[in-house]
């Protein structure tokens, strides 16, 4: 029985690690696409700190790439807190620069809070994954209206 336990379990961690990497090969190249990766991994399967570490640190790149910017450190400390101890320099050094990313980040929001910016504009400043999505479905669904080039006004 532990056998078996072991082999799925070591299988299950195999195909994150994959996934992780295929996710990684795309980052340069397609963050998107590398982000779409990365959305298909259940959390649940992030079974030891270093491949929450590693899912932490792509997913905040790929957010970062792709112009999403957030002011929320709970996924890049996860991050931060593995990397500063353990892990390459390189690691290390890209969980320090997301990390001061969204510090920055969180910093905009509150001193355009403290100049008293519009809520309009400060909220323009919170452009989420969500946000991008609706925005994008909305400029799709414009795309499907009919064309309205020679057409009278009436």
């Amino acid at each position: 029985l532990f056998a078996i336990l072991s082999s799925l379990f070591g299988c299950n961690i195999s195909t994150v690690r994959d996934t992780l990497n295929k996710a990684q090969g795309l980052m340069l190249e397609q963050p998107d696409s590398a982000k779409t990766v990365l959305d298909g991994i259940k959390r649940t399967d992030l079974k030891n700190r270093a491949l929450k570490a590693r899912f932490a640190l792509l997913y905040s790149q790929a957010m970062d790439k792709c112009y999403i910017d957030t002011d929320n450190d709970s996924l890049i400390s996860v991050a931060l807190n593995y990397y500063s101890k353990r892990g390459s320099n390189h690691e290390k050094a890209l969980a320090y620069y997301y990390n001061s990313a969204v510090a920055k980040n969180a910093k905009d929001i509150a001193k355009a809070k403290e100049n008293r910016m519009s809520v309009a504009l400060i909220d323009r400043l919170m452009l989420t994954e969500d946000r991008i999505y609706a925005i994008a479905e909305s400029v799709v669904s414009v795309t499907r209206l009919p064309d309205p080039i020679g057409r009278a006004c009436s």
